[in-house]
């Protein structure tokens, strides 16, 4: 399973150029993001600030047959293939070091809802407790529509076959209104499942709803079952997003409010944020709708008017340098994403969080060995944090195990808790 998307497409995104020297700027980041004044303005939380160890595909799983955990849930780790009939519980990349906050898990909602309304919460009883043992918060994000959805849905001329997904290639829209309904009821019962919190041990019962549980920090949401605000990728998934049956830009704003508030009240006490880029869509729509406006603008001006501090996530974080020493005055940095890239966080960070996963490992360059050539993890960290304000980053964990690391991880987690 791939949770990832349009991967190749990253590696096209524009950088930005800059000089960077001494520490980072405290003054700089807080002059261009409202962090705090955002969440008490809203009624959220403050949001998750800190270092946030990426999940693996790999890890203990779920033999479906037995219903027992068993320790390896990977069949070939070369092409990520998982064990028929075993769910990943994508645990392998936690790791219990003093400047790792917390844990960015993904699993898929089809993992969870294999058929309607049948809902197996045993992943998040496994990881839950694996986490606040070690003092640690879960960012988690529920990827993808299960298989069921598209299937069921009586609205059969708005499924489309997405050629990227082997296994399932029918998927339901994000418009669907079946597709709404099952992504509204999940959200609903993942918020009431109740397991035991350690810090509330007087609760009733001994458990917590998921939504009120102390280790629960931060909701990626989703829409209705894609990853993020995004478009599709023709060249992987066959076509743009604007094209899939069904499409106008006022159904897709609908299906974006509908998902973001699904998630906003089922867990009213925690920091939600949404992957989002600069979307764009056609100037007229297939209704003669012409509209002035790039799409990703009317979206962003809808979230900030329905869901005043959610926060903006990206996946591409990257720094690269012309040489590798940090002491040689001519060392320049290229960080990203750019602001010309990235025009979505530019605008969000005046009154939203930023959100930043890395692009790749510093350590394992898989998608652009260029983008972190000479740099390491704390020169993107500095970039996010000069540029965006962002105080959440997602590293995989070659980088969080490679110990020359270390002392930079530890400065780093000590700024972002502030």
């Amino acid at each position: 399973m791939s949770i990832r998307p349009r991967t190749a497409r990253l590696v096209l995104s524009a950088v930005a150029v800059a000089v960077f020297f001494g520490n980072p700027d405290p003054a700089r980041a807080q002059g261009t993001t409202s962090l705090g004044s955002s969440a008490s303005s809203s009624g959220r939380p403050k949001p998750p600030g800190g270092i946030y160890a990426l999940d693996s595909f790999a890890g203990c799983g779920l033999e479906l047959s037995t219903g027992k955990v068993i320790p390896n849930c990977v069949q070939d780790a070369r092409t990520r293939t998982i064990k028929e009939g075993v769910i990943s519980y994508r645990d392998k990349g936690i790791r219990n070091y003093p400047f790792v906050a917390g844990y960015a898990w993904r699993v898929t909602w089809g993992d969870v809802e294999r058929s309607e309304g049948v809902y197996d919460f045993s992943s998040i009883d496994y990881i839950v407790p694996k986490l606040q043992a070690l003092g640690q918060s879960l960012s988690i994000q529920f990827c993808l529509a299960p298989p069921y959805v598209a299937e069921n849905t009586p609205h059969k001329d708005l499924v489309w076959s997405n050629p990227n997904n082997t296994k399932h290639p029918l998927q339901a829209t994000p418009w669907d209104p079946y597709c709404q309904a099952r992504y509204e009821a999940f959200m609903q019962a993942l918020a009431d499942h109740k397991l035991p919190d350690a810090k509330q041990p007087t609760a009733l019962g001994g458990k917590v709803r998921f939504a009120d549980h102390s280790v629960l920090s931060h909701i990626h949401a989703t829409v209705c079952g894609m990853t993020s605000i995004r478009d599709l990728c023709p060249e992987t998934e066959g076509k743009h997003i604007y094209e899939l049956p069904g499409y106008s830009r006022a159904k897709y704003l609908d299906a974006i409010r509908m998902s973001l508030g699904a998630t906003w009240k089922a867990f009213p006490k925690k920091a939600v944020s949404i992957g989002m880029w600069a979307i764009k869509d056609k100037t007229r729509d297939s209704d003669g709708q012409i509209y002035t406006k790039p799409l990703w603008e009317d979206i962003q001006a809808m979230i900030f008017k329905n869901y005043p501090g959610l926060g903006f996530f990206q996946e591409n974080l990257n720094a690269s340098a012309n040489v590798a020493d940090v002491k040689d005055t001519k060392r320049t940095l290229r960080g990203g994403p750019s602001v010309d890239y990235a025009p979505t966080l530019l605008e969000a960070k005046k009154r939203a969080p930023i959100y930043f996963q890395a692009l790749q490992g510093w350590q394992t360059p898989f998608m652009d060995p260029a983008k972190t050539l000479n740099a390491t993890p704390a020169d993107g960290m500095k970039f996010g944090y000069d540029t965006y304000g962002a105080r959440y980053y997602e590293l995989y964990v070659t980088d969080l195990d490679y110990q020359p690391y270390w002392t930079d991880f530890n400065k780093w987690a000590a700024i972002l808790k502030q």
